[in-house]
């Protein structure tokens, strides 16, 4: 059988690459995993195909693309309108990787059929024959009747031949896909399934290079050998423990949604730390209702996430003889059962930095405890080198009385020692500079406030007393962030039971930007930033596995794929749009 390898990549591609969007929650995974067996080390299987075009074509609508943007749903729907194909049918890709890395894969696809028979001849095949050549795009491809509506299609014929053919295998591939890649599965157009044992040689080889690289920049850091060495110790982990690794993509009138799952063998060692789930989005609703660039949560209640929390603090760089606390709020893991903050927008960006509106709040029945424990570490940490960092802090108990409330004052002065070929070198960023971008023009580091209340501890980053009566209003139950019309708009599509959460609003972030562009001369390219839900992801831990979604709104997409234009003229600008 003659192959023509790019009109093959030419038909797989054009499968592939509509698999970047897709969603609202299906209930059960795509009908057409039934036909597949659960040892394809990689399987690509799309829910409705004409579905998902049609959804494509209005988001791209929405979105504005045109050109060559578009061409990914049109080379699909070229696809799967051919004689006898089934439009709306499952679809499903199975991949093996080449054993050594090098090469192509070999991919087979279990295809939808409305008529077998028609399109095997109408493709010059032999619809009586058990496998049989046929052409498509000037592509001879083996195909084979699977029956129940579906046929096999690949450029490799042993593949075809030797596929063991029938269905009923949905509930072996539930069952691998666990509780949280079940879910990922459940509710995408678009699910990616990835055997993690299987892979295992291929993942290793890929992670050893990046800690090779990792060491080399940990190296020139100084002080993140603790970091590395528990980043090692999860990818091993990982490596060891994980089933499967599940991606999703879905799209819907809000916009475009991704979802990650990975679903560790039961009774490992790493299920173990997934097996509650959170309320982080409570934790949301404890930071003050402001407009804000980034806001974030997460709960460590349940003992498996506490644990990892302990972990991360135990790698946080020590202050000289105060070991059992990190320099900065690695206490907070430890004697905390949640943690949000927020970084709220700050029109004098300027002068007062981008922390000025930023506040973080800690969950505890024991507020009192973890504001002296903040006091013991400033006190620890004041005339220490870390890093090449030195610190010099301050801390006055019961500086301020506030809307009623106790609070402290606190400082937080940071020298860095230059190095050769930094800052004042000319080379690489003035860490002065940062800094002061960070906590405004007159300081070395955060200056603000911290008070116990009844339920927790917030610690503001600036002294702005109007500021930290809003954020202990909000601690105590009043208006919190969570009654952002925007966030509401987005959030409910975030998994239920989160752990951890996430919010980017691109609209503040735009709207502090924009004059600095202005100023620059391209006030004709500069979007109005109007309001738009903010970039969300939402993250669960329960059933022995992770599950996360990040939800990426069509306003959002459409912004930043009108700002492409200004790639190359602003520096640095196109290597975040177009990378």
């Amino acid at each position: 059988m003659r192959t023509t390898t790019t009109g093959t990549r030419g038909v797989m591609i054009a499968v592939a690459s509509g698999m970047a969007i897709a969603w609202p929650a299906m209930a059960k995974p795509p009908a057409s995993l039934d036909q597949v067996p659960s040892d394809i080390p990689i399987l690509i299987s799309v829910r409705d195909v004409g579905a998902l075009i049609d959804k494509l074509d209005a988001t791209a609508g929405a979105i504005g693309l045109e050109g060559q943007a578009r061409m990914a749903p049109q080379m699909m729907n070229m696809m799967v309108s051919m004689p006898g194909v089934n439009r709306n049918g499952s679809m499903t890709l199975g991949v093996y990787p080449p054993e050594d890395g090098v090469g192509d894969p070999k991919v087979l696809v279990v295809m939808p059929m409305s008529d077998y028979n028609e399109f095997a001849s109408v493709m010059g095949g032999d619809a009586e024959a058990a496998v049989t050549t046929i052409n498509i795009q000037g592509a001879e491809l083996s195909a084979r009747n699977l029956g129940g509506g579906y046929a096999l299609i690949s450029d490799r014929g042993e593949l075809v031949s030797g596929f063991e053919a029938g269905a009923g295998r949905l509930a072996e591939q539930a069952a691998r896909l666990g509780v949280n890649g079940g879910r990922v599965a459940n509710d995408s157009d678009i699910t990616i399934i990835a055997d993690v044992q299987t892979l295992e040689p291929m993942l290793r080889q890929q992670m050893d290079a990046g800690r090779a690289q990792a060491q080399q920049q940990a190296q020139m850091i100084g002080g993140a050998d603790g970091m590395l060495a528990m980043g090692e110790a999860l990818q091993e982990a990982v490596l060891r423990d994980a089933q499967v690794g599940v991606m999703g993509l879905s799209v819907s009138d809000v916009g475009i949604a991704l979802d990650f799952g990975v679903q560790f063998k039961e009774g490992s060692e790493s299920s173990k730390y997934f097996a509650q789930r959170g309320t982080s989005d409570e934790l949301v609703g404890r930071l003050p209702a402001v407009d804000y660039y980034a806001a974030w949560a997460m709960d460590l209640s349940a003992p498996g996430i506490r644990e990892l929390g302990e972990m991360v603090r135990a790698a946080t760089p020590q202050v000289p003889g105060h070991d059992e606390e990190g320099i900065g709020m690695g206490h907070l893991f430890r004697d905390s059962t949640g943690l949000s903050g927020v970084v709220g927008a700050n029109p004098g960006l300027m002068m007062t930095g981008i922390m000025a509106n930023t506040v973080v709040y800690a969950r505890t029945e024991n507020s009192e405890a973890l504001v002296n424990e903040l006091k013991q570490t400033l006190d620890a940490a004041n005339g220490s080198t870390v890093g090449g960092v030195s610190y010099n802090t301050e801390f006055d108990s019961d500086a301020k009385n506030i809307g009623g409330v106790p609070v402290s004052a606190y400082a937080i002065n940071m020298d860095v020692e230059l190095s050769d070929g930094s800052g004042g070198g000319g080379f690489g960023p003035d860490p002065q500079m940062i800094t002061q971008a960070m906590f405004g023009a007159a300081g070395k580091g955060p200056r603000g406030y911290v008070a116990a209340t009844e339920h927790g501890m917030v610690h503001t980053f600036s002294r702005s007393e109007a500021f930290m009566g809003k954020a202990l209003d909000s601690a105590g139950g009043g208006a919190g962030l969570t009654s952002n019309q925007m966030m509401q708009r987005i959030s409910p599509m975030l998994p239920e039971g989160r752990t951890m959460e996430g919010y980017l609003a691109l609209d503040q972030v735009g709207r502090t930007v924009a004059p600095f562009m202005l100023m620059m001369g391209l006030a004709d390219q500069v979007p109005n930033f109007d309001a738009m839900p903010p970039i969300a992801m939402g993250m669960t831990t329960d059933g022995g596995g992770v599950r996360a979604r990040i939800i990426l709104p069509n306003e959002v997409v459409k912004t930043v794929y009108g700002l492409a234009p200004l790639a190359g003229q602003i520096p640095g600008l196109g290597g975040v749009l177009l990378d």
